[in-house]
């Protein structure tokens, strides 16, 4: 291949950036099925057990193999468009377990661990309520019965009127579907499983990544799925009786009918340069490649109203056009949804509702799309159940109802930066709540919560989110964040004090009411009881955290390994060992603990050094005891100072912890999302 020329290197490297966000956006709407959601940092696997609903408690049940004949693999050359079942030789599809080894036998299980059912955690979600996840699919066997799942294997039972939470062994649900209550399929990416009304099986199937599931009755159910990512893919059909399997050229993304001999699919082919879909339809005997929109990249496939609609080709297309069946032929329409649709539902062609990354949620009426309802956080499914019975799921665990109107996004912290207890053990959180007149941007605010419920103590006119909070009692809170911008709580109202900068403030610590530090980039402030004022830093550097534990010990970290100490005179650099970012600081007089990206730091009272034995990036940390350690990233670790094990919390995000607190009913974790949830 010629060399690129130089001249054209930046353009090709802008591509490739454009090209990988593109995947990424597709990946959240399970394309590829694989890799995580773009907008987890927004914030956004089998028995069942729950008490407040109708159904029966099956904590004891043990996950069991689906009851299902062995399966006819069924495979074909995918270069042939005429795609039907043949007594071709299976062709290498670069799985784990070649499937001419399972040919004439029953198919093994793949990656099944019987002893790991349903369960609840030992954590509970106190905000959002039931869960903060975000949520990819929604299903119903009718209004009394209701199916949600998504990230961090969550999965979802509704009344119609409260939800109860599950976690299923797996990181991350894609598709719920069924035909009754007692036929449930939920698709992960590492597995299936089947609900026939009393427990959970594991359907035997090649590995693959899983991506779509769509049945028309018990004896007709389509499952999608691609050998890896970008790879071959795999449409497997079971007739109540035995699994057949179609080997596809690329991904199989997307799935959906209209009846048994009238089924779509969309192949989903990646590379440096997008990506490249094809439409497929099987008419009960073979699939067969169809011309399909005249756009190169399709969305997923949506059945509402006896018609099938793409969702997801304005978002990859960048435009607002989705395409509808008729019938006949694809017709293309203006949706007018500003970042594109996700789904749509509905029980008649004039009667739809889609949802979309713009977190509106719109009506058709057959002739046009009109938004319904205030913007909301992105949403990835809508549902219709009944007459004014209609559900939507989606990003940090929205879960919104229509019964004539729809309903306010279940309550958050918005993006949560930091937190702390209060002597009185009220925890007060500092935030960034999405500003519904400028979509994108965000206003401060300050939560709190008295250990029952929460409740918003100050919401900001100003642009820009809280970044730290912290004081010395009820009547002595301090809120600081973008812009210089420093708010006081004295017990009864917020007013806005002067700092005498403009720079964005991360972090605030009080000893008293006349005693009171804060930081942020390059820059440290102290607060003397009448105003705040400038103490100069030995060296320019972002300070991330600032810990005062008396008037002549205060620390402040941050990037570059940085540790600095007050005496009572000025900022003294301590060596810290590490030129690693440092996210946090805490502990007392003589045993602190600092968190960093390289892990986690101690100070004896002499010195400071990397501890060993507590591998892996940290950004906060909780010292409860000297052998009550809490260190929180991508995972949550608890440890004695020497020993360390990973606490299981059902968090589906990486990096989403951001503050751990201890509270009087437990350990309490503040998350980058919003979310929240304490032992």
């Amino acid at each position: 291949m010629d060399s690129v020329p130089a001249m054209y290197a930046a353009s090709v490297v802008e591509l490739r950036i454009a090209v990988i966000g593109l995947l990424a956006s597709f990946s959240a709407l399970g394309g590829g099925c694989a890799g995580e959601s773009p907008l987890d940092g927004w914030v956004p696997s089998a028995d069942f057990a729950t008490p407040d609903l109708a159904t029966p408690d099956l904590s004891t049940l043990d996950l069991v193999t689906a009851d299902l004949a062995s399966p006819d693999l069924a495979t074909l050359d995918p270069s042939n468009p005429d795609l039907a079942p043949s007594d071709l030789a299976v062709p290498d599809l670069a799985i784990d377990t070649p499937l001419p080894d399972l040919l004439g036998g029953d198919l093994l299980m793949v990656d099944l661990q019987p002893s790991e059912p349903c369960s609840t955690l030992a954590w509970t979600w106190t905000l959002p309520v039931p869960q903060g996840n975000t949520l990819f699919s929604v299903w119903a066997a009718s209004p009394s019965d209701l199916w949600a799942v998504g990230e961090g294997g969550a999965l979802l039972r509704g009344d119609g009127a409260k939800w109860s939470l599950q976690t299923c062994g797996t990181s991350r649900f894609v598709k719920v579907w069924g035909t009754s209550a007692t036929d449930v399929w939920l698709v992960a990416n590492d597995r299936v499983l089947h609900w026939d009304g009393q427990r959970f099986a594991v359907v035997p199937l090649p590995p693959g990544v899983y991506c779509d599931v769509w049945s028309s009755a018990p004896d007709n159910v389509w499952i999608a799925a691609a050998t890896n990512q970008w790879g071959p893919g795999m449409l497997f059909h079971f007739d109540g009786t035995r699994w057949l399997t179609w080997a596809m050229a690329h991904s199989v993304t997307s799935v959906r009918g209209r009846a048994s001999n009238d089924v779509w699919a969309i192949t989903m082919e990646g590379s440096f340069f997008g990506l490249e879909s094809t439409l497929f339809h099987f008419d009960g005997t073979r699939w067969v490649e169809v011309a399909g929109p005249s756009l190169s990249t399709l969305g997923r496939l949506s059945a509402a109203g006896g018609t099938l609609w793409t969702a997801g080709t304005a978002i990859l297309g960048n435009s607002k056009i989705e395409y509808r069946w008729d019938g006949t032929a694809w017709t293309a329409v203006d949706t007018f949804a500003s970042q594109g649709l996700t789904a749509i539902a509905g029980s008649s062609p004039n009667d739809l509702w889609a949802v979309g990354m713009d977190g509106i949620a719109s009506h058709f009426d057959g002739q046009a799309w009109k938004a319904v309802g205030a913007r909301t956080t992105p949403l990835y499914d809508v549902l219709e159940v009944g007459n004014q019975d209609d559900w939507a799921v989606g990003v940090g665990g929205s879960i919104r109802h229509f019964d004539g109107t729809w309903s306010a996004d279940n309550a958050s912290l918005g993006s949560a930066k930091d937190a702390w207890v209060a002597p009185s053990g009220v925890v007060y959180v500092a935030a960034g709540l999405l500003d519904r007149k400028s979509p994108g941007s965000e206003v401060g605010q300050v939560l709190k919560w008295d250990g029952i419920k929460w409740s918003a103590t100050h919401t900001s006119a100003m642009a820009g989110s809280f970044a730290g909070v912290g004081g010395s009692g009820d009547s002595d809170v301090w809120a600081v964040g973008y812009g210089g911008v420093i708010m006081h709580f004295d017990g009864s109202a917020w007013s806005a004090q002067p700092s005498g900068t403009t720079v964005y403030l991360s972090s605030v610590s009080a000893i008293s009411a006349s005693d009171a530090w804060a930081v942020g980039d390059g820059v440290s402030l102290h607060f003397d009881g009448t105003r705040w004022s400038i103490v100069p830093l030995p060296m320019p550097a972002l300070l991330t955290r600032v810990l005062a534990l008396s008037p002549t010990e205060v620390w402040a970290v941050g990037t570059g390994g940085l540790i600095l100490r007050w005496d009572g005179r000025a900022w003294i650099v301590v060596p810290s060992g590490t030129t690693d970012h440092i996210g946090d600081i805490g502990g007392v007089h003589g045993n602190l603990w600092a968190a960093s990206m390289g892990g986690a730091l101690h100070f004896d009272g002499n010195k400071w050094s990397k501890v060993a034995s507590a591998p892996g990036a940290a950004q906060t940390v909780l010292v409860r005891s000297a052998t009550d350690i809490w260190f929180g990233a991508a995972t949550v670790l608890h440890g004695d100072g020497t020993r360390w094990t990973n606490e299981p919390t059902g968090i589906a995000s990486p990096a989403w912890v951001m503050r751990i607190v201890s509270t009087r009913a437990g350990v309490m974790i503040i998350g980058g999302g919003g979310a929240l949830i304490r032992l």
